[in-house]
């Protein structure tokens, strides 16, 4: 729990001791949970082209993250696995690549690990309660505590306060806007 804290030393100090709060609860919630499930869509903006994917999200703590297309109809069954740091694409049997979103490599297929990565291990910057949509939620921005704003890799998550699920991903690479992820059907166990 110490570490958490230590962790959490961005969100100011105009932020209320319960958002705070909140924001550690959420933490431990994704660090003791054993299994996550969602429905998804994930906007990747390469610049020159940008990507619509439906998606089915599992992980496991013992398996790793298993993402699966679900739209559109043409990439329907193509399924991304991220174990220990090895990311493979997969249909029918062949494997490939995607280029990346970032200059730090991070690519579509490593979004997910990335912000589940965020919610445990990331420096909290700041932590607010939003409207989204018709929601409250809890906002939390992640960022590395030594980049000065727009610089490298960030990201901003959105949570249900009461659930704890994830709700809205956006990831910024050098200020700039590169994926997009909003869940559905999410579930922590």
């Amino acid at each position: 729990m110490a570490a958490a804290v230590l962790l959490l030393t961005g969100c100011g100090a105009d932020e209320s001791a319960r958002t705070r709060d909140l924001a550690l609860e959420v933490r431990e919630a994704y660090l003791t949970a054993q299994t996550i499930t969602a429905q998804g869509t994930i906007t990747a903006d390469y610049g020159q082209r940008v990507y619509d994917l439906g998606v089915d999200l599992a992980w496991d703590r013992e398996e790793g993250l298993t993402l699966t297309v679900t739209e559109p109809e043409l990439l329907q069954g193509i399924t991304a696995r991220v174990r220990a740091g090895e990311t493979t694409l997969e249909y029918q049997g062949v494997s490939l690549g995607t280029g990346y979103l970032t200059q730090e490599g991070l690519s579509p297929l490593g979004a997910m690990p990335y912000l589940l990565e965020e919610i445990t291990q990331g420096y909290m910057a700041r932590c607010t309660m939003e409207k989204l949509g018709e929601s409250d939620c809890l906002r939390v921005e992640f960022c590395q505590p030594e980049d000065q704003s727009g610089e490298g890799t960030s990201c901003t998550l959105w949570f249900d306060p009461d659930s704890r699920a994830l709700v809205r991903g956006e990831i910024f690479s050098q200020g700039t806007l590169v994926l997009t992820a909003i869940f559905s059907a999410f579930t922590l166990a």
